[in-house]
């Protein structure tokens, strides 16, 4: 293809940007991108800009990622811009979809791609949450693996074990159990495909144990921090301001906020109706004073002209709803880092931390618990009951009174016996004088929720 023909495609490409609502730097960026790739095939030997040349540039670009000649990020748009290119030489013609940024942080060969759409075709009967938590596994080891230079073929028992101990010492352990479970489905499938020498069952039916953990909520204080260090004359700012004002009022979580619609508020009953994504539940929830006038200002003053259903829209054109939960979060995270909080990786103070402070809340208020669980969207009460654990309140009204109980001291006795005797081994005896009596003792009335 000569020069000027690409030239040609790349301001076409640009026009169909610029009809998008793209911003001109962004249209700039993608004509310069699409001039890069084409030189970069030339360079290789190829006269001609087809699809193939242009998927072997992205194995190129992978393989950069890896040796860290270049960005994550960077890696990102190249791909989408290279998309772009593939669909208009296709087809012609460009329609307007949000790109994959594929998977920045994690990158892999495009021979893996196609290794892990082929086994995710196999997996229909999951839902798709459980698809997307396999593919993430799969994605992540298969990362591992190319960083280590290391094909399918060559996976040992030893190479796994390297990687479930590397696995260990940056996740959780309920991460862990999840990526052994999608390994082994993965493993199986690839010795079926001839693709490893074994399905290395034994090495990921390891053991994992289970981990219980008590993740804080936010205090009233932290919350109104958060609320008040928002900017609510910005349009950004008066959608930010009503998507954590409504997290924190309705404990809603935040797939359901960004993917609530215009017409799921009821302005003349002052109701919220929607169906939960998780649950797939309905739920129906009250629109206070509050919550109604902060959404009103959104969409009266901020809210851009869409034809999009949902209540919160992107502040970029062209305007569409939020495609991922992870954006909610990263606008979270600014807010809480901008009214001078501070957080640590997995201290649990996230976006999600929002919900635990309604919750915790209401158990506070004495609001009872089978009360929570409907307001909160809860199908099982021990969801709710996490909650009852935050209630530091409460929970120390049950502690035991001990303030009635003598305790003989040593120094006002010294024939007095010793409560316990402090040896190395330790008889029966012994522990039988160790062991404390509530023979007398009167336990407090349990504080009823």
């Amino acid at each position: 293809m000569s020069q000027i023909n690409i030239h040609e495609i790349a301001e076409r490409i640009c026009e169909k940007l610029r009809g998008f609502g793209h911003r001109r730097d962004t249209v700039d960026d993608n004509f310069n991108e699409t001039i890069r790739i084409a030189l970069d095939i030339q360079s290789h030997g190829s006269m001609k800009i087809t699809p193939y040349e242009i998927d072997n540039f992205i194995i190129r670009a992978q393989e950069r990622v890896l040796s860290g000649e270049i960005s994550a990020h960077r890696f990102a748009n190249l791909r989408k811009v290279a998309l772009r290119l593939i669909e208009f030489i296709e087809t012609g013609d460009l329609v307007w979809k949000v790109h994959s940024r594929g998977h920045r942080k994690y990158p892999i060969s495009i021979e893996s791609e196609k290794i892990i759409a082929e086994y995710l075709s196999t997996l229909s009967s999951l839902c798709k949450k459980s698809k997307n938590r396999a593919e993430e596994c799969c994605r992540l080891h298969l990362h591992w693996l190319e960083k280590h230079r290391k094909k399918l073929l060559q996976v040992t028992t030893d190479i796994l074990k390297r990687y479930i101990v590397s696995s260990a010492e940056r996740y959780s352990f309920t991460t862990v159990r999840a990526i052994l479970s999608s390994l082994r489905r993965f493993y199986s499938h690839l010795e079926v495909r001839g693709l490893t020498k074994s399905d290395f069952r034994l090495i990921l039916s390891s053991k994992v144990p289970p981990e219980r953990k008590i993740k804080p909520a936010l205090s009233r204080v932290e919350v109104s921090t958060v609320l008040n260090s928002i900017n609510r004359t910005t349009a950004i700012g008066s959608r930010n301001y009503a998507i954590l004002l409504l997290a924190a009022m309705t404990g809603l979580r935040a797939a359901d906020i960004l993917r609530l619609k215009l017409t799921d508020i009821d302005w003349r009953h002052g109701e919220i109706r929607i169906i939960q994504i998780k649950t797939k539940t309905p739920l129906t929830l009250p629109l206070t004073t509050e919550i109604g006038e902060a959404i009103k200002e959104y969409i009266l003053k901020f809210r851009p002209n869409s034809d999009a259903t949902e209540v919160f829209l992107k502040a970029n054109a062209p305007y569409t709803g939020f495609t991922a939960s992870g954006s909610i979060a990263s606008m979270y995270e600014s807010h809480f880092k901008a009214a001078g909080l501070q957080r640590l990786a997995g201290d649990g103070r996230s976006f999600h931390s929002l919900r635990r402070s309604m919750g915790l809340n209401m158990i506070v208020s004495n609001v009872p618990m089978t009360t929570a669980a409907q307001v909160l969207g809860q199908r099982n009460l021990s969801s709710t009951q996490q909650y009852i654990s935050l209630n530091s309140t409460h929970l120390k009204e049950c502690a035991l009174d001990f303030s009635d109980i003598p305790l003989a001291s040593r120094a006002d006795n010294e024939s007095t016996k010793p409560i316990c005797n402090y040896h190395y081994v330790f008889s029966s005896e012994d522990l039988k004088d160790c062991a404390l009596t509530f023979v007398g003792i009167e336990l407090a009335e349990a504080v009823r929720w």
